[in-house]
């Protein structure tokens, strides 16, 4: 969504300069789908609460990037690969799942595509962020509400010291089990706060051919219960074509408020390229850091 708080998209690496919103047309390789991410910047931070659709044996790390299959990450062909406005799609090669994602401005939609599986799961890795490896990660909590919700949130200190994001995932299924992994050892589930510097939830399902789960995330910098208050306001049912649709068409009411006449067709997608809105904290972020 055009001035969006999040921005859920495919992360392909978390660290380096040529990763620093997450992507970069150069790989093959795709870790999962996060949801907040800088644009335009120089310096990288945000990936905030990575998801990860998948099948099989359940791997809580994202593995080595030169040994595909050592980790959670996914072989993808970029011609598999559809996004407009408001809208990414991709097929993951390692466990044939169609990956969709819209979004509202506080919370995103997620739609996966299962094959018939007996163990399909899907990951919520609290730890994903930017520059990992830089140990940016303060704490992470997680907990269960239900038989198909789950409340996660960290603190990081990568651009801003102390920044903290919290997500609700609601599923549109319960989850067959559920397992959390704190600091790399299973943990008993419960209704109380599991808190660490490394956790993962991990929500098991058995999947027919063709099975959708829908999946939406509220997010909040603030707490749970702003997480819960988002989803409620903007996504409160189970639509995902409607929130697809709404976010295109704010998308063209943005990009058309400026016209270019001209019949060079490579210019006028240079020019509406160009013009995408820079949301207001990268503008700060360039005043008060960049000119440093």
């Amino acid at each position: 969504m055009s001035f969006g708080m999040v921005q859920l998209s495919p992360d392909t690496y978390d660290n380096d300069w040529d990763w620093c919103s997450g992507y970069h047309l150069s790989d093959d390789l795709i870790m999962g789908f996060s949801h907040t991410h800088l644009s335009r910047t120089g310096c990288g931070d945000l990936l905030d609460l990575l998801i990860v659709p998948r099948t099989g044996e359940v791997r809580l790390d994202p593995g080595d990037r030169k040994q595909p299959g050592t980790g959670y990450r996914s072989r993808f062909l970029h011609a598999n690969e559809h996004m407009h406005p408001g809208y990414y799609s991709l097929l993951l090669d390692d466990s044939s799942v169609l990956a969709e994602l819209t979004a509202a401005e506080h919370a995103g939609f997620h739609r996966y595509t299962f094959p018939a599986n007996e163990s399909s799961y899907i990951l919520l890795d609290v730890t994903h962020a930017y520059g990992k490896t830089f140990n940016n990660i303060d704490w992470c909590v997680a907990r269960t509400s239900g038989s198909n919700t789950i409340l996660a949130g960290h603190a990081t200190h990568a651009w801003a010291q102390g920044r903290e994001m919290y997500i609700a995932l609601n599923l549109s299924r319960p989850f067959d089990r559920l397992e959390f992994y704190l600091d790399g050892h299973l943990t008993p589930v419960h209704t109380g706060e599991l808190r660490g510097r490394d956790l993962k939830a991990v929500a098991y399902f058995k999947t027919h051919v063709g099975e959708q789960i829908l999946i939406k995330a509220g997010l909040s910098g603030v707490s749970t219960k702003g997480t819960d208050n988002n989803l409620v306001a903007e996504i409160p049912g189970w639509d995902f074509e409607r929130v697809r649709q709404a976010a295109e068409s704010r998308w063209r009411e943005e990009l058309g408020k400026i016209r270019i006449e001209t019949a060079n067709v490579d210019r006028k997608t240079e020019f509406y390229l160009s013009q995408q809105p820079t949301r207001s904290f990268s503008l700060e972020w360039k005043s008060s850091r960049c000119l440093a």
